[in-house]
């Protein structure tokens, strides 16, 4: 009862036992039956991973811009601390300095306002909202690879929202990620 032993040479189609290679060559031709469609990996190649997406989770009391800044709104107060999403900070390189506008500066919602001094070039931030800068954050001014540590507890400026209404205008957190992974 013992099986026929596998060959050692010739095709790939030798490779497998003939009583093996009948039963799958059936499966894929029958409908319905749990090996029909399987595709089988040539003898010494790995199978392709399939790349699938991962949804990442995105802090959602925070309002996102399509230009990768987030604010997060205390509309008693009005005011909102802006900052980089995580999806920016992994794709820069080490941070060497920040320029930032300075505390009473009046900042426009688009403006490019933040510039990041990388090794080999700048990256211009917009401003999510319009309004008044505040407050700079000194500690991520001093260590700008702060940054990249924990990109929604640093934030770059604490700002003084002109109008709340324009949070309308900013992603939510699923809106976000759905913009990310697209």
């Amino acid at each position: 009862n013992a099986s026929p032993p596998l060959r050692s040479a010739g095709t790939e189609s030798e490779l497998v036992r003939p009583s093996t290679k009948r039963r799958l060559d059936s499966a894929k031709r029958t409908p319905g039956h749990r090996l029909a469609g399987v595709q089988l990996t040539p003898l010494g190649e790995r199978p392709r991973k399939r790349r699938t997406k991962i949804m990442l989770e995105y802090p959602p009391e925070l309002a996102y811009s399509p230009a990768h800044t987030w604010a997060r709104v205390d509309e008693a107060q009005g005011t909102a601390e802006m900052g980089v999403t995580e999806p920016l900070s992994e794709r820069l390189d080490e941070i060497h300095s920040i320029d930032m506008p300075r505390e009473g500066d009046e900042i426009e919602m688009d403006e490019m306002c933040i510039h990041l001094h990388l090794n080999t070039n700048i990256i211009h931030l917009r401003a999510p909202m319009s309004g008044r800068v505040v407050e700079i954050n000194r500690d991520v001014l001093d260590n700008p690879n702060l940054l990249h540590v924990s990109p929604y507890k640093h934030w770059i400026m604490r700002m003084e929202c002109d109008e709340l209404e324009e949070l309308d205008m900013m992603m939510s957190a699923a809106q976000y990620s759905r913009h990310v992974d697209a």
